[in-house]
């Protein structure tokens, strides 16, 4: 279906490869939730990031207050990583 798109989506599978080799979970996260009022927030995605928050370490070691189901979103993010 990609092909029919006006605009082609990213490749989700290559965030890693185009981060050095390193999973980018911060930024990928930061453009999922956007961590209201701390960045720049993709569309609204209402209740699908409800639930019980969890703490997360940044690379920066700051920890942050994480939606649960972001957290899956992103770690399964890594799992599909080529090469992974």
């Amino acid at each position: 279906m990609a092909k029919d798109l006006p605009i082609r989506p990213a490749d989700l599978t290559r965030l890693a490869a185009d981060n050095g080799g390193m999973f980018p979970y911060a930024r990928v996260m930061e453009q999922i939730h956007g961590y209201p009022g701390q960045f720049q927030v993709m569309p609204e995605f209402g209740s699908l990031l409800d639930g019980p928050e969890v703490a997360w370490r940044a690379p920066d070691g700051s920890n942050l207050r994480t939606p649960r189901p972001l957290l899956d979103v992103a770690r399964y993010l890594a799992a599909i990583q080529e090469g992974s």
